[in-house]
């Protein structure tokens, strides 16, 4: 899929589901919702006739985003825009820098991903030097009390920039909020 925002190549793998009609001999790729997680069936399969959906629904979507800090071209509202060329950028890549998401109501959350633009990263760092991120994903009923409920504040070396969560027990908040735990170098 070709992005190209910060470099003309830049693109991200994207996988579809694919059938081969037998008596057009015609291929169909199945696109829509290509960005929600699916299963990767094991035996022959039809996406016309079964569906390969896990079930999660996207709950970030246009959601209201708030945020500690914002640079100019990136704020928080692109943190749930749902356009893979725009993205939310703090300030600084300091600890304690958060994004926020009022989901509107309380939700059942089973799985978060959050997904890592590297604004301000150069684009060719040493192989020997990974962007690792160290955060935390909290959830709230009032905005006010929050209770963490994904820890990455210890990860050192694990690259991770768009890495789907599934949670152990499903959590329920209206409120959705990733907290930067490291400072980042560009």
């Amino acid at each position: 899929m070709k992005i190209s925002e910060r470099h003309t190549f830049e693109r991200r793998l994207a996988l579809f589901p694919v059938e081969l009609d037998g008596k057009s001999q015609t291929m169909r790729a199945y696109t829509e919702w290509s960005d929600y997680p699916f299963v990767i069936p094991q035996q022959r399969f039809s996406p016309s006739r079964k569906s390969f959906l896990c079930g999660y629904r996207q709950l970030a979507s246009k959601a209201v985003a708030k945020a500690s800090s914002s640079t100019s071209g990136h704020d928080a509202s692109y943190g749930a825009d749902d356009i893979v060329e725009t993205w939310w950028a703090a300030e600084s890549g300091r600890k304690g820098e958060w994004l926020e998401l009022d989901l509107g109501r309380q939700c059942r959350i089973e799985a978060v991903q959050p997904n890592f633009a590297d604004d301000g990263v150069p684009l060719m760092r040493p192989a020997a030097s990974p962007m690792v991120y160290a955060y935390h994903i909290e959830g709230s009923d009032d905005g006010i009390t929050w209770t963490t409920f994904v820890d990455r504040s210890g990860n050192t070396e694990d690259d991770m920039p768009h890495e789907l969560i599934m949670l152990d027990k499903p959590v329920k908040a209206r409120y959705v909020r990733i907290v930067n735990d490291r400072d980042i170098e560009g």
